[in-house]
C-alpha cells in the first residue's frame, strides 16, 4: 500500500481507537519541549542578523535617493509649474492631459517631421523651468509658460484639423 495523504488519514481514522489506548512515554512532553525550545533558540539566533540586513537595506536605499536627488537626475536644476501652488499643478495636470491627447492623435495623422518640430519646442519649456526654479515669484515667467502650453496645445489642433481637411479635399 502507498501512503499518500488520503490513505494515511483513513488509516488514523479507522484505529483511532487503538492511539487513544496508549499513553505516551514518561519524558515524552520534556523531550517535545526540549527540542521545540532548541527550534526557538536557532530562530531567535537569526534574527539580530535580519534586523541588521534590514537596517543596511534601509540605509542604502535612503544613500541611493539622495544621490539620485543631488547629483544624477537631469531635472533637479528645474521647478515645474505645480510645484507653485495648488491651483497651477491642476492648471498644469490639465494642459499635460490635453497636451499627450493631442500628441497621440497628431502622430497619427501628421508627418514625422512635423512631430519633431513640436518636440524640439520644448527646450524653451525647459529653459522656463529653470527660470521658475531661480525665481519662483515671477508673474512673467509663470505666464510663459502657460502660453507655452497654450500655444503648443493650439498647434497640435491645428495639425490634427488641418490633416483632417487635407483627408476631405
Amino acid at each position: 500500500m502507498v501512503w499518500n495523504e488520503d490513505n494515511l488519514e483513513r488509516f488514523m481514522r479507522l484505529n483511532k481507537d487503538k492511539f487513544d489506548s496508549y499513553a505516551p512515554k514518561n519524558l515524552h512532553t520534556a523531550h517535545f519541549l526540549n527540542k521545540l525550545a532548541i527550534r526557538f533558540k536557532i530562530i531567535v539566533s537569526i534574527v539580530p542578523y535580519l534586523i541588521k540586513v534590514g537596517f543596511v537595506a534601509i540605509v542604502i536605499f535612503i544613500c541611493s535617493y539622495l544621490m539620485w536627488n543631488n547629483f544624477i537626475r537631469n531635472d533637479k536644476d528645474q521647478m515645474a509649474l505645480g510645484e507653485i501652488s495648488w491651483n497651477y499643478k491642476k492648471l498644469e495636470a490639465s494642459y499635460k492631459a490635453e497636451v499627450l491627447l493631442l500628441t497621440r492623435e497628431a502622430r497619427k495623422k501628421a508627418n514625422k517631421n512635423v512631430i519633431e518640430e513640436i518636440q524640439s519646442s520644448d527646450t524653451m519649456y525647459v529653459r522656463l523651468k529653470k527660470d521658475l526654479k531661480i525665481h519662483p515669484n515671477d508673474q512673467r515667467i509663470i505666464d510663459g509658460m502657460m502660453q507655452y502650453y497654450q500655444t503648443k496645445i493650439n498647434t497640435l489642433r491645428i495639425i490634427s484639423q488641418a490633416d483632417v481637411t487635407q483627408q476631405v479635399e
